[in-house]
């Protein structure tokens, strides 16, 4: 079998979720890793619970709601412009810096690539 094709998952392969922890710290010191880890892990939970009860909710507003979670369970006090720069900088991750030599030699080999 020839492999036609590699699809890769954006968040956590291509591109760092935990990179949104030097926003976090600027708009809230010292909670910007705890907030990082929690609102991931409040996002995966959503998506899962919401795959499994057939409750689809689009990717952008479960990490809305994951985000308002996380905040209120950290005691954050997320005000409209906090939630838009955070949300704004999830569209902006950071991508692992090993990626890019990585897609390009597989680009470079003839390979078709995809994120999901």
């Amino acid at each position: 079998m020839t492999i036609q094709a590699i699809v890769f998952d954006a968040y956590g392969t291509l591109f760092d979720v935990y990179s949104i922890r030097e926003l976090g710290e600027k708009l809230f010191p010292g909670a910007g890793q705890a907030l990082a880890e929690l609102w991931r892990d409040k996002q995966i939970e959503y998506t899962h619970l919401r795959g499994m009860s057939s409750m689809y909710k689009p990717f952008w507003e479960i990490t809305q709601d994951a985000l308002i979670f996380s905040c209120k369970k950290l005691g954050l006090s997320l005000n409209l412009d906090a939630q838009s720069a955070l949300m704004g900088q999830y569209a902006r991750l950071q991508a692992f810096p090993e990626n890019l030599s990585v897609l390009q030699e597989l680009r470079t080999r003839g390979f078709k690539l995809a994120v999901l």
